[in-house]
């Protein structure tokens, strides 16, 4: 037994080693000490909380949240993507002025939901920490997605400090029971006003059946793998887009990857892109219990990183929907166990939108597939999205996605440059890393004034919150004579501008050896001026001169 974590040891570096890179490779981007988010950094992009995302502060001001076919909307009308983040269970939750910085710090990396557990009515200790917590996310606009044991009173114990129920919380946005669907069916019954269903994972037709009486379907998926994803034929979109049903909401109620895995770097971005592409109407990363997490934070190093670009994407809706769909009609007598392995094949394979049903609706205009087999289908490579902006090489081990205003490559590099329409990387031949280019004035990429660049390369998997920084090269494809004003600042992981790194010829060259995940890239216009000095023959000089004699 004591020889088991040196196996485990000795297995990944393996991994790592048979995937193009040195197991020695030093993991130097650690997340800061400080644990805040300087304000009005590249990496605060707290105004999505108003624009586009429009939820506004505090949360609640739109009334309660329902669902409407295939998203979430206000009582206003007012349409919200929730990009959230779950709790880690058994975390206690800060208090204090913690709660109150951790606030506003998820809110400037642009979650707007947060998914906890409600605690027991016996235990005021707990009470009184979630009341103070979800007070502080409220007053910055966001949300909670509650979790509930199926015999929850929802009248039984208002908020001290909203004087609230939980039934009558407009801050509260989705409510899940934890248990037997049939438990949220009866929860219903009591007439909560928020859309309430039972929490995932979706798994046969016969999950489908039982959650009809839901008002959305929430499903749960893992990459419980410790190889890389771009790697494989098998992808974690076809467990999450299982269930995902006719004219009715799906919600990504937690997704996750082992923290044992150094590529889990790849999987943020990618499947924010294919949440917008295939129409989920809200996404929460949760992370493996055994990956520590930020100071003070719910967040491993891999989301801290890959928030702001994600978010962003999401949220704002950079990724063009599938224009075509295509139907699974299950047989509600499947065995009760196991995923459908067809339908959970070819979902993975991303290449337009995929939805379920284990009923007999009649449904006009849709490519309708059965259960079963489908020969040759699943092996398809590469796969591209019927919009064409998301590519998936599996046998190269690439991701590219390539939108007007967010754009990335992921995976495993070669000896050639890889291109999306604006950027073209250039990086060591074996090197894995997951790299992406982000407007943040909400221009294409071809105008932007201001871009944040992420960069990554594996993750530390020994669980630590611990990244390797990437080495190479950065072309900005379309950036014309006249935008050569641009400037690039080497960003730490508070957002805060460590120096400026020389662009010359549209390109610049990564900094490895200052341990940063973010570059800044911003028209000098937009820069502040430097304070004007007051010229020899001026007033202010002479008094100068005057003091200084």
């Amino acid at each position: 037994m004591p020889h088991i974590p040196l196996l485990f040891t000795w297995l990944v570096c393996c991994v790592a080693f048979a995937f193009g890179q040195s197991p020695t490779a030093s993991f130097s981007i650690q997340l800061p000490a400080s644990a805040v988010i300087e304000q009005g950094s590249a990496a605060d992009v707290s105004a999505l909380m108003e624009r586009p995302a429009g939820t506004g502060r505090p949360a609640g001001i739109h009334g309660f949240l329902k669902t409407a076919q295939e998203r979430f909307e206000f009582q206003s009308g007012q349409a919200i993507r929730i990009w959230g983040l779950n709790w880690p269970p058994g975390q206690p939750l800060p208090g204090g002025d913690n709660a109150i910085s951790l606030a506003q710090r998820l809110v400037q990396q642009g979650f707007n939901t947060v998914r906890l557990s409600l605690p027991m009515a016996d235990n005021a200790k707990a009470r009184d920490d979630f009341e103070q917590f979800t007070g502080c996310l409220r007053n910055q606009g966001i949300y909670l997605d509650l979790l509930l044991p199926g015999d929850t009173d929802l009248c039984a114990h208002s908020n001290r400090i909203t004087q609230l129920a939980p039934r009558d919380d407009t801050g509260i946005a989705l409510m899940e029971v934890v248990g037997p669907p049939q438990a949220a069916a009866d929860l219903r019954r009591r007439d909560p006003r928020v859309p309430l269903a039972a929490a995932g994972p979706v798994q046969t037709a016969g999950d489908i059946v039982a959650r009809q009486a839901s008002d959305f379907f929430s499903q749960t998926a893992a990459w419980e793998r410790g190889e890389p994803m771009v790697k494989s034929a098998q992808t974690i979109f076809g467990p999450m887009s299982f269930g995902a049903p006719i004219n009715r909401t799906l919600f990504i109620g937690a997704w996750s990857a082992v923290a044992a895995n150094p590529f889990r770097a790849e999987l943020p971005l990618w499947t924010a892109a294919m949440a917008g592409f295939q129409g989920w109407a809200g996404v929460c990363v949760a992370h493996d219990p055994r990956a520590a997490a930020s100071p003070a934070a719910p967040l491993d190093a891999v989301t801290w990183v890959w928030a702001p670009a994600c978010a962003l994407m999401f949220q704002r809706g950079d990724v063009t929907p599938a224009r075509s769909r295509m139907l699974f009609r299950l047989d509600p007598s499947m065995p009760t166990k196991g995923v459908d392995e067809s339908a959970a094949a070819i979902a993975s394979i991303g290449m337009t939108r995929y939805l379920c049903e284990a009923t007999f609706t009649n449904v006009l205009g849709w490519l309708i597939l059965g259960s079963g087999t489908v020969p040759g289908l699943a092996t398809i490579n590469p796969r591209i999205s019927d919009t064409g902006e998301i590519a998936h090489d599996w046998q190269s081990g690439q991701v590219k996605i390539d939108t007007p205003r967010t754009q990335a490559i992921i995976g495993f590099f070669g000896r050639k440059p890889v291109e999306t329409r604006d950027l073209r990387l250039t990086l060591p031949d074996g090197a894995f890393a997951a790299v992406a280019l982000t407007s943040l004035d909400g221009e294409p990429l071809s105008k932007s004034q201001r871009v944040l660049l992420t960069a990554t390369g594996r993750a530390d998997p020994s669980g630590e919150p611990r990244l390797e920084p990437v080495t190479g090269e950065v072309t900005l494809r379309s950036l014309a004579p006249s935008q050569r004003d641009r400037k690039v600042f080497a960003l730490d992981l508070t957002g805060r501008r460590l120096g400026e790194v020389p662009l010359a010829d549209r390109g610049f060259r990564l900094q490895p050896k200052l341990n940063v995940a973010w570059y800044e890239i911003i028209a000098e216009s937009l820069l502040p001026k430097p304070a004007a000095q007051p010229s020899p023959q001026s007033p202010g000089a002479a008094d100068t001169k005057k003091k200084t004699e």
